[in-house]
């Protein structure tokens, strides 16, 4: 990671959760976008690993809770509570890492 150091402008904050689907004959997983502290990236270390590049850039958290890519629906108040508890979640970390202002 230290080599990419130099390039790391921003960092998009997002994550995934894997859903399933029964079919009549399998199983269809697909990759939804889901909150942040309960997907598969695993954001704590990546947040250790940019705190020891020396990263101090800015995060981008993303909405993206509608229709087919989210996993549940909801109506705008869930989607902009659902990205107001992933910033909360975020802050926590990084306050860890880094010290509360």
């Amino acid at each position: 990671m230290d080599w990419l150091a130099p390039y790391v402008k921003i960092v998009a904050v997002k994550n995934f959760v894997w859903t399933s689907e029964e079919k009549e004959d399998h199983t269809a997983w697909t990759a939804k976008v889901g909150p942040v502290r309960q997907g598969v990236a695993p954001w704590p270390e990546v947040l250790r690993l940019l705190k020891q590049m020396g990263y101090d850039g800015y995060y981008s958290v993303f909405g993206e809770y509608w229709e087919l890519c989210s996993f549940r629906q909801m109506n705008l108040p869930e989607m902009v509570n659902q990205v107001r508890q992933d910033v909360e979640y975020l802050k926590g970390l990084y306050d860890a890492l880094w010290g509360a202002p």
